[in-house]
């Protein structure tokens, strides 16, 4: 029925590709063996999405993977909130959440779109300028070397829009540990893509365009 659904409480998640057996465990425990018998629940009852989205939380914050983090969910129905809960991962429960620690990850690329579109309205540069331009404009030349044969073509505004073409990954990306982090520079070193696309021809999530920007 296109108003029911019998699903994980993790069926909203993507698998992610850095976690790929974690998050297939956590699913598994709900869907079993794939025979159908997970709990169905009816999205147009409040009642049943409140007790997806308790049974969702508790089962991620029962993970490790998430307990590190601090977690907030919140389901709304139109402007009614259906179920909220935290989990505050540095804190004691209950104290105050500008206290607490969240790993923000990709909401960083609001704050990088919103810089590089100020940058274009004080006319530093275009989002139609080529980036390898902007780069040797503002002395990046060795950077605008060495990654020349990814970025041929690749316009300022393709690096925002997830166009540019590139091969996405994670490895070498993300850091465990406090030691284990790298400069933005080395960062990019140590991940650098392939180009699967001409710009403009392939919309696919890049957080190495990002970073680039």
């Amino acid at each position: 029925s296109p108003h029911h659904m019998r699903v994980s409480p993790l069926s909203s998640l993507e698998l992610h590709a850095a976690q790929p057996r974690a998050y297939a465990a956590m699913a598994a425990k709900y869907y079993g063996d794939g025979d159908g018998d997970g709990e169905q629940y009816d999205v147009r009852n409040d009642t049943d999405v409140a007790r997806w989205a308790a049974a969702w939380f508790e089962h991620a914050y029962s993970e490790d993977l998430v307990r590190r983090t601090s977690l907030t969910l919140t389901v709304v129905r139109g402007e009614r909130p259906l179920f909220t809960r935290t989990h505050a991962a540095n804190a004691a429960p209950g104290s105050p959440e500008e206290r607490m620690l969240f790993r923000i990850a990709s909401i960083t690329k609001t704050f990088t779109g919103t810089a590089v579109v100020l940058l274009a309205e004080r006319r530093r540069f275009t989002l139609d300028d080529a980036v390898l331009d902007v780069l040797r404009r503002y002395k990046a030349d060795a950077f605008a070397d060495a990654y020349a044969d990814i970025l041929d073509g690749v316009r300022v505004r393709n690096l925002l829009n997830h166009d540019a073409g590139f091969d996405e990954t994670t490895i070498g990306m993300l850091a465990r540990t406090h030691d284990e982090r790298k400069t933005l520079v080395d960062a990019l070193a140590a991940s650098k893509p392939h180009r699967v696309a001409p710009p403009r021809t392939l919309t696919s999530y890049s957080n190495y365009g990002f970073s680039v920007a």
